[in-house]
């Protein structure tokens, strides 16, 4: 008999989206570079460069959806439950970094900024929940499609002055669509296409409007990594490849839209399938996701085990598919790791 009531597509973006992470940290990121003819093995080794940069947007996407829907959710109560859960994982992080040099201005300074951005970003966010709730609560089909029309529109021609050096003053001054570094508006544009690609299906309730929707979203993502490719591939060429991170962030946001859109189709529709074993399996993972970040920005377990696996695995594959052999074993043993440790209680409220 399958499972129905959990919603198994938030577990499936979650896995993916730690996975994308894991993606972005190892050689496999950057591999693209390696060939200077822009062929077949260019595109398609620069197209999941692009594309792992969903990772953090999708997980902000999931809490958008989870936590924008709860309109009587108290201040106090986001406080005290998601706020102090955050800080006192990254107490504990700044803790963790500082153990070179245990004083107190250098724990405080690395709580201040030296933890890793995702942390500040989240924590940002979720100062902001109340009132990014009365955004999209107050939102009409007509105002969803004019935000997602505004966002991709702004957020993607950005790239266009940074790899042009054209200043737009205009662009800095919109963070509800936008921010000149990419990350900087993550907190805000992420959450909110979250809550309205989670309820796309509810938003368009018309069969025509779903269908644009649908399409749109196909289009923009296509048109977003191509666009992507060419500029990243212009900058190259005429800039040194000095802007190669700003121009795979700026093109993510239909791409994470559409990602987060599709598992959510696919899974709705065949997770009654799932069995009570492999379902199990999936929310396990799932839940560790969280720990597996932490473990991955904050230790060395998956650097090493890569300098490991380019001894013993890249002389018979190579670099690139040595990649994804240490993703998938850093998945694993980040999956041993976490998830014994959130069975105690009050490891489980913080992880």
């Amino acid at each position: 008999m399958g499972i129905s009531k959990r919603q198994y597509y938030l577990d499936f973006l979650r896995i993916i989206a730690i996975v994308f992470v894991l993606f972005n940290h190892r050689e496999c990121y950057h591999h693209f570079l390696t060939y200077d003819d822009f062929g077949f093995k260019y595109l398609l080794t620069i197209i999941p460069s692009i594309l792992c940069k969903c990772g953090p947007p999708l997980f902000l996407m999931i809490s958008g959806a989870l936590l924008l829907r709860k309109k009587d959710e108290a201040f106090k109560d986001v406080f005290k439950h998601r706020i102090v859960r955050i800080l006192i994982v990254m107490i504990i992080a700044a803790l963790w970094k500082s153990r070179v040099d245990f004083s107190f201005g250098y724990i405080l300074k690395t709580f201040a900024s030296g933890l890793n951005w995702y942390l500040y970003a989240y924590l940002g966010f979720l100062f902001m929940l109340p009132f990014l709730r009365n955004i999209v609560n107050d939102s009409t089909k007509n105002k969803t499609t004019l935000f997602f029309a505004l966002t991709l529109g702004f957020y993607s021609v950005q790239a266009l002055s940074i790899v042009f050096g054209i200043n737009f003053s205009l662009f800095s001054n919109i963070p509800l669509f936008n921010s000149y570094y990419a990350s900087s508006c993550w907190m805000i544009i992420f959450p909110i296409a979250g809550y309205f690609v989670a309820n796309a299906d509810n938003i368009y309730t018309d069969k025509k409007d779903l269908y644009k929707f649908r399409i749109a979203l196909i289009i923009s993502s296509v048109a977003s990594v191509a666009v992507s490719i060419m500029l990243i591939t212009y900058d190259i060429k005429n800039n040194g490849g000095n802007n190669l991170e700003q121009l795979r962030q700026h093109f993510i946001f239909a791409p994470s839209c559409l990602i987060f859109y599709l598992c959510k189709t696919v899974v709705d529709k065949y997770q009654h399938r799932i069995t009570k074993i492999p379902a199990k399996i999936i929310t396990e993972i799932s839940g560790a996701t969280f720990g597996m970040y932490l473990l991955e920005v904050f230790t060395l377990i998956s650097e090493n085990l890569y300098k490991e696996l380019v001894v013993i695995v890249s002389p018979v594959v190579g670099t690139y598919l040595t990649s994804f052999v240490c993703i998938f074993l850093s998945l694993i043993i980040y999956t041993i790791i976490v998830v014994p440790i959130r069975k105690v209680p009050v490891i489980n409220k913080i992880l």
